[in-house]
This record gives structure tokens, sequence and C-alpha cells, in this order.
């Protein structure tokens, strides 16, 4: 039974890898035959598995249809955007007022890791390293916050989140100055001024949010996010 449940654990991590990181892409039918084979586990193992990536909100379960990865889309993103800046804001809150000298030093760090790299590519296009450091810059502003629920609740949403950065990174043009709200925001926060932090964060988050949203908006209405990926399956991983 604990080796079944291990087994199980390590297949969910893997396509919880996979479609967070698009590799499997937004509405791929999921098969559960085809998954079994892959993998060399049973389908029952694919099934749990794929239960728990029904909490995570990372498939879709249908009918007599079996499962798919959950769509995108621009209005989707606008209601992760709300919720993440909730969360990140109350676990940014925390951070500020618990942090020590440690959590501070792993913020400057992470601030001057980013600061180093070029944002953009020759086309003008934001980088995968950039958007890379920019996660763990996230990250390092939250590393303090004690409180377990709300830790959970920002993992549950930075996933989501993954995708749609997956999705449009590559294609999203910069903006005048990326790092400038970046390094306000450590100032404030080692300054210990939550309000001007959390107010700063929640700019910049709804600044890349917008960019994302507006790529999508321009995807939808070009057809390009046609969620009926019947066949994509096979073709993403086989």
């Amino acid at each position: 039974m604990e080796t079944t449940r291990s087994v199980t654990g390590q297949i969910y991590l893997q396509l919880k890898d996979e479609i967070s990181s698009c590799r499997l892409r937004p509405g791929a039918r999921l098969p559960t035959n085809l998954l079994s084979q892959r993998y060399g586990v049973s389908i029952g193992v694919i099934r749990e598995a794929m239960a728990k990536l029904l909490a995570d909100g990372l498939v879709l379960a249908h009918p007599m249809r079996g499962f798919s990865a959950t769509p995108i889309s621009a209005g989707d993103l606008a209601d992760l955007t709300i919720a993440f800046i909730g969360i990140q804001s109350l676990c940014l809150r925390r951070s500020i007022l618990i942090g020590d000298e440690a959590w501070e030093a792993r913020l400057c760090r992470s601030y001057a890791s980013m600061a180093d790299l070029a944002p953009a590519n020759q086309k003008g296009k934001l980088t995968t390293k950039f958007g890379a450091a920019h996660e763990d810059f996230q990250d390092a502003l939250v590393a303090a916050c004690d409180n377990p629920w709300l830790l959970s609740l920002r993992s549950l949403f930075a996933t989501q989140a993954m995708r749609y950065k997956q999705i449009c990174l590559p294609k999203a043009a910069t903006d005048p100055d990326p790092m400038g709200l970046a390094e306000l925001i450590v100032e404030a926060a080692r300054a210990r001024e939550v309000d001007k932090a959390v107010s700063l964060l929640s700019e910049s988050m709804r600044i890349n949010a917008k960019r994302f949203q507006q790529r999508l908006e321009a995807d939808e209405s070009h057809g390009f996010l046609d969620q009926d990926n019947s066949d994509s399956f096979a073709a993403n991983i086989f």
C-alpha cells in the first residue's frame, strides 16, 4: 500500500510539472490509457494522480470522456490575478513584520541576480531566464511568512500563474523599465514600510498580468487559444 502511494505521488508530481510548464498544453486531452503506457503504471495509479490534479485545478474531468488539462483564458487570468495579489500581499505583510536579517539578505541576493540579467532578447521579448529570476524574487519576498495556509494557497495560485507565463512570456513585449518597481519594493520591504511595499507589489503584479492578458485577448480573437485539442496529447508527449 505504501509503495502504491509513493508511485502515485511520483506520477502526480510528474504530471503536475508537465501541465504547469505547458509541455502538456492547456485544453489537451489526457487519456488515462496513454498515460498509463507512458509512465509504465496502472490506470488506477493514473486516476489517483488525476484526482490530486483536479484538486489543484490543473485538470478537468469529463463524464465518459476522461480528463483534460485545464484551459486558459484572458478572463480566468483576470480572476487569478485578483486572488494571487491578495494572497501574495498577505504573505508579504507577514514577511516584513517578522523577517530577520537572513530574509533581507536572501531578498537582496534575489533582486541582484534578477538585475544582472537582460530582461529582453534582441527581438524585444522577455527572456525565460529573466522570468525564472523574477519568480525567485517573488518567492524571496514572502520567504519569511510563517502561515502554512497562506503559503499553501500561494503555491496553488503560483502554479496556475506559471501556466500563463509559459504561454505568454515568450511573446510579451517588455515594459520600459521592468526593474523599476522591483527596486522600490525591496527598499520599502527593508525599511519595513508594509503598506508601501504591498502597494508597489500589487501594482507590479497588475502590470505584468495586464501585459499577459492583452496577449491572450489577441490570441483569442484570432482563434489561437482554441481549447478543442483532442489530438494534442500524442503530439506533445510522444
